[in-house]
C-alpha cells in the first residue's frame, strides 16, 4: 500500500518541477526567470474547553454566595471564553470586570496549547441546587 502512494507522491515531485522548468525560458546572456507558485490551505478551527476544577465557594455575601472554577482552553485561533447559558440568578465576572447576568466574555486568548482561565460567579441566595450543570462556558474564535 506504501508503495503506490511513494511511487505517486515521486512522481508529483519530479513533474511539477519539470513543467515548471519547461514553460519558464530566459532568453538572453545572464537572463533570469522567476517562477512564484501559490499554495494555499485550509486548516479546520480547533477549539476546546474543559473544566479542569469544578467550582469552589469561596466568598459568602449578602443575597449571595461567590464561587471560582478552573478552566482550560486550547485552540488554534484566537479564541474568546464566553458564557453560553446563565441560569436565573446566576452572574458572571466579565472581561471588563463587571458582573453580567446576560451572555458574557469570560477571557481572550491567542492559539494555545492550553490557556487557564479562573471563572468567577456569582450565585444569588435561592437559586436551585445543580446549577452547575446548567452554567454552559464555551470557547468561541475571537476575529
Amino acid at each position: 500500500m506504501r508503495a503506490p502512494t511513494f511511487i505517486l507522491a515521486a512522481a508529483m515531485l519530479v513533474a511539477a518541477p519539470l513543467a515548471a522548468q519547461t514553460t519558464a525560458m530566459a532568453i538572453g546572456h545572464g537572463a533570469r526567470a522567476e517562477i512564484r507558485i501559490t499554495a494555499a490551505a485550509n486548516v479546520p478551527v480547533i477549539l476546546q474547553t474543559q473544566e479542569t476544577e469544578a467550582f469552589v465557594q469561596t466568598y459568602k455575601g449578602n443575597g449571595f454566595t461567590e464561587y471560582l472554577a478552573t478552566y482550560t482552553v486550547r485552540g488554534n485561533v484566537r479564541w474568546m471564553l464566553e458564557t453560553e447559558a446563565l441560569p436565573e440568578g446566576i452572574t458572571a465576572l466579565n472581561v471588563m470586570g463587571n458582573w453580567a447576568a446576560t451572555a458574557a466574555t469570560i477571557a481572550t486568548g491567542q492559539p494555545t496549547n492550553g490557556a487557564t482561565v479562573t471563572v468567577r460567579v456569582r450565585v444569588a441566595d435561592g437559586v436551585a441546587a445543580g446549577w452547575q450543570q446548567q452554567l454552559k462556558l464555551e470557547a468561541q474564535r475571537a476575529f
